[in-house]
């Protein structure tokens, strides 16, 4: 596993240098995840508010924790890739994600975000990194599933929410969590996962509803997209609310792996994995 300190550059203030410096890396990421424009008009502010010292420290932290986690992983299955680490100073849009570039898996880290996730104590950061890990081992072997192959609406529900269950399933297996942890990562009380879990489950023939009706009239519904995996704010009565792919495509990643294997998940192709969807919206 090899780390790679795009933040350090940034915080240098070689913004331009870290863009140069790290082109393959910049490239990808713009392509798949978030606006260069927006990138370059936002993140002076940003790097100008960002605190070096508590972004070194939590790049040490984080460095740290993830130098253990490719012997968690290859509990799971023997010899499975292990992908590099990027930190890397960005705007307030994602933590982190997997990502593959020049057909070799990443997860990048956005201290932007970590650094506010990493004051909260009950923070389960094994988890997470193992969440993210698992997303660019999914996608690697996977391709299909990586975020810029979805080609349809269909795509980015069923396909975005079967890989956050992949993501979900394994890092939750791999330190044998408890499955609110690896839902929630310690970010939600015992209650109020209850609550969420409740709310997922009531209204699961709902959303397969909706998701059925977006697909057929080809129109992106972004309250439904929000409801699937995003929150609203984090206020307790904000979280119940959302993120509820989540569960959903972890119950089909347990359907797939009781029939199939463990083993077999993070190469089993959509079409089959769609399969196990459309059987679970419709018990």
């Amino acid at each position: 596993m090899n780390f790679v300190n795009v933040a350090e550059e940034q915080m240098n203030e070689n913004t331009e240098k870290a863009f140069k410096d790290h082109e393959d890396f910049f490239s990808e990421y713009f392509s798949t995840f978030e606006s260069r424009e927006q990138f370059e008009m936002n993140i002076n502010s940003i790097l100008e508010n960002n605190d070096p010292y508590l972004t070194r420290a939590n790049i040490d932290l984080l460095t740290r924790r993830l130098s253990l986690l490719p012997s968690l992983i290859n509990r799971i299955k023997e010899d499975l890739v292990i992908p590099d680490v990027i930190f890397l100073i960005g705007l307030n849009n994602f933590d982190g994600h997997g990502l593959i570039i020049n057909r070799k898996p990443y997860i990048f880290l956005n201290m932007t975000r970590m650094n506010e996730i990493l004051k909260n104590k009950s923070f389960t950061i094994d988890v997470h990194l193992l969440h993210e890990m698992f997303h660019a081992i999914h996608y690697f072997y996977s391709p299909s599933f990586y975020i810029k192959s979805y080609s349809s609406i269909e795509h980015q529900y069923l396909k975005r929410m079967i890989a956050e269950g992949v993501a979900t399933y394994f890092s939750k297996y791999a330190v044998e969590a408890k499955f609110e942890e690896a839902l929630w990562v310690g970010l939600i009380g015992k209650k109020h996962f209850d609550e969420w879990l409740e709310n997922s489950k009531e209204k699961k023939g709902l959303i397969w509803n909706s998701i059925r009706k977006a697909i057929s009239t080809s129109n992106f519904d972004v309250s439904l997209n929000n409801t699937l995996f995003a929150i609203s704010g984090l206020r307790p009565e904000d979280l119940i609310k959302g993120r509820l792919g989540y569960y959903y495509g972890l119950e089909i990643v347990k359907k797939a792996c009781k029939e199939g294997g463990i083993t077999k998940i993070l190469s089993l192709d959509y079409d089959k994995f769609k399969k196990y969807a459309e059987q679970y919206f419709l018990e």
